[in-house]
Parts: structure tokens; sequence; C-alpha cells
């Protein structure tokens, strides 16, 4: 082994072998969101009951944000006591 190898406080490993994306616990609610986004009709919303959340309020709008962000898609959110809601904003008519 080399002497640089020998020092390394880590092993290593080659970058095709790193997995590709971020799969954290909000990806199975924010991949079912994404789905039911894009059969949505207008003046629709999806109603997610907190329940099913597997973290904080906060947490998931800012994982369906990033989500959404990267696919380019506009959604609003809000929430109440029992549910959270995501929708597409009605398209600017003017």
């Amino acid at each position: 082994m080399a002497t640089s190898e020998q020092r390394k406080n880590f092993q290593t490993v080659d970058q095709s072998d790193l997995p590709n994306g971020r799969k954290g616990k909000h990806h199975p609610l924010v991949f079912k969101v994404l789905n039911d986004l894009e059969t949505l009709s207008e003046g629709r919303a999806i109603k997610i009951p907190l329940s099913d959340f597997p973290g904080s309020v906060a947490e998931i709008r800012s994982a369906i944000n990033r989500a959404t962000t990267k696919r380019d898609i506009q959604v609003a959110t809000s929430s109440d006591d029992e549910f959270f809601y995501v929708w597409k904003p009605a398209a600017d008519r003017s």
C-alpha cells in the first residue's frame, strides 16, 4: 500500500460507484405529491393528513419546494391543524 493511502482516516471509493440523487425520509411522500400534481385539476388542492408526515410541516414544505423547483413546477402550500395542502396556482391570464 502506498504511504499516502496508509495515512487516510477513511476508506475511499470510485466516484462511479456513488449513488446519484438523494432519497431522504421524505422521498416517498414527495414522490406521491409529484405524481398527484401531474393530474391535478385547476382549482383543486392535494389534501395530506399531517399524521402521514415523517417530519415537521416545515421539513415537508422544504422537500416539496426542492423537488418542484428542480422540475420547474410552481406550487403553493398551506396547512391547518390536521392537513397540509398543495396546489398549482392559477395561471396568470392577463
